[in-house]
């Protein structure tokens, strides 16, 4: 009896243990996001440096130096999974689309408020969730279930048809953006990144999402820097002058460093799965296990938008929209908080009991099991 009491009162320190730091890492997420974003806002609209392929270029190339310094300086020998013609060609959309969305968001994060542009990225969770609730029986799916996605949904359609009806000559008027529309470079943006977050799912298993950055950012390297040359930027970029050219070079440096940390997280957070250490008695371990799943956990992306919204509100003012615009953008970030997070593992997927995707069914038994996490990975 008093063996048993004891297996349980570890078992429930290991549950606070769990608890304790799946918060912690939340308030980390939230603080690098949060950073990240405002120092991207600083750079392209407070001292305006909007040249996008300069500007993400240099992004990347610190992605790729960063990501090869890890591995060369790694406890763990850990390296890329080498490219192959057929992986090649199955993770080309993946870069493609990578570069895009991060071009295209470039460009409209720098002339957009951040609270509209963050409720107009949760039109990729929304859409993705609504795909994956397509194939399963309408008596198995709860209309509180669909409903948040709904919302934000329509609630982030309406912040950028309104802010366009609102602000129709912002991308004209002597706007960097080479008279284009930033809300049409939004859109832009948030197709590509469902796009991506869509192939992921059907591309190599071999690849894991950190392979999948290292490669994107050496693409991105290989594309944008004959880019900015063909477009001029880079000449325009070498003229860019500023009176506080400390905080542009600043700015520019944590820009990269910061914006690859947010994304090895959050391709970290994707591959990993929750464990908990080994017990003496297999039976505790499951059960313990099970009660730590059952425990609601904080939605990461979602929760980050929101607190970045409302902070960058207030540290950029810039175009203050009219209400209509501010409660379609509120309903959007308070609505994506209830939106569960859609898994990309196919295995994790399948193990949990989940309906198998349209997209999914054809590709499963082509390609070998997907790689467990720690597997030559760069970290």
């Amino acid at each position: 009896m008093r063996l048993a009491a004891l297996e349980g009162f570890s078992i429930k320190i290991l549950e606070y243990q769990s608890v304790i730091s799946a918060y912690v890492d939340e308030i980390i997420h939230i603080v690098l996001f949060t950073v990240t974003i405002f120092v991207n806002k600083y750079v392209l609209s407070s001292l305006k440096f909007t040249y996008p392929t300069v500007f993400q270029g240099w992004q990347t190339l610190v992605g790729v130096l960063i990501l090869k310094f890890l591995t060369w300086k790694g406890k763990s020998k850990l390296v890329v999974t080498p490219l192959d013609k057929n992986g090649t060609i199955s993770i080309l959309p993946h870069v493609i689309f990578y570069v895009g969305s991060i071009v295209a968001g470039s460009k409209a994060l720098s002339s957009l408020p951040i609270p509209v542009f963050i409720s107009a990225c949760n039109l990729a969770p929304a859409s993705i969730f609504l795909l994956d609730s397509l194939p399963q029986p309408l008596c198995k799916l709860s209309s509180l279930t669909l409903l948040p996605a709904a919302l934000a949904l329509l609630a982030s359609a309406s912040v950028l048809f309104l802010c366009d009806n609102e602000f129709p000559d912002l991308g004209s008027s002597g706007d960097p953006n080479g008279g284009d529309s930033p809300y049409f470079w939004m859109l832009v943006h948030v197709v590509l990144l469902t796009a991506q977050s869509l192939h992921d799912r059907v591309a190599d298993p071999r690849f894991s999402p950190m392979d999948l950055l290292f490669y994107a950012n050496l693409f991105g390297v290989v594309i944008l820097a004959p880019a900015s040359l063909y477009l001029q930027e880079a000449f325009l970029a070498l003229q860019f002058r500023h009176h506080r050219q400390i905080h542009f070079y600043i700015g520019c440096i944590l820009s990269g460093v910061l914006g690859l940390l947010l994304r090895m997280r959050m391709a970290t957070a994707s591959s990993s799965v929750d464990s908990l250490p080994s017990l003496a008695t297999s039976s505790k371990e499951k059960l313990s296990e099970e009660n730590c799943s059952r425990r609601p956990k904080p939605v990461r992306g979602a929760l980050a938008g929101l607190i970045a919204s409302i902070v960058g509100f207030v540290v950029f003012p810039g175009v203050t929209p009219e209400t209509g615009v501010l409660v379609a953008a509120a309903v959007s970030l308070i609505a994506a908080l209830f939106i569960p997070p859609s898994d990309h593992s196919r295995d994790d997927a399948s193990s949990q009991g989940a309906a198998e995707s349209w997209w999914e069914s054809d590709d499963k038994a082509k390609w070998p099991s997907k790689p467990k996490p720690g597997e030559l990975r760069i970290v």
